[in-house]
């Protein structure tokens, strides 16, 4: 089987059963359920980040959804400064298809009685 590397460095394997959507916009699959730390060179607003351990990351939702995820427009708050991770995260890539791949699942197991 191929594989890729994702943002981070793992290799996901390549998916051929999810579609990508045609844009990012009104999606936000990716934006739930992740950590995502910050580097250096990142400029987001201090309100949307917390520190942990030695890093500092994105705040969340108690849903788990990322702080500068807005659920009403399913955008993000500060695009033009987000975090390069999630700069480098593209729509229809490994890590898109697995991460919607695995949000399917979850909606698929909450639906059986």
């Amino acid at each position: 089987m191929a594989t890729s590397v994702a943002p981070v460095g793992l290799p996901l394997p390549v998916l051929h059963t999810v579609t990508p959507p045609r844009s990012c916009k009104g999606c936000g699959t990716c934006c739930s359920g992740v950590f995502v730390e910050l580097c250096d060179t990142d400029n987001v607003p201090v309100k949307y980040t917390q520190p942990y351990d030695d890093a500092r990351i994105m705040r969340q939702h108690k849903n788990t959804s990322c702080i500068a995820f807005d659920r009403k427009t399913r955008t993000c708050r500060i695009y033009k400064n987000r975090p390069l991770i999630c700069r480098e995260f593209e729509r229809g890539a490994n890590a898109c298809l697995a991460t919607l791949s695995g949000y399917r699942r979850r909606l698929r197991r909450k639906r059986v009685p």
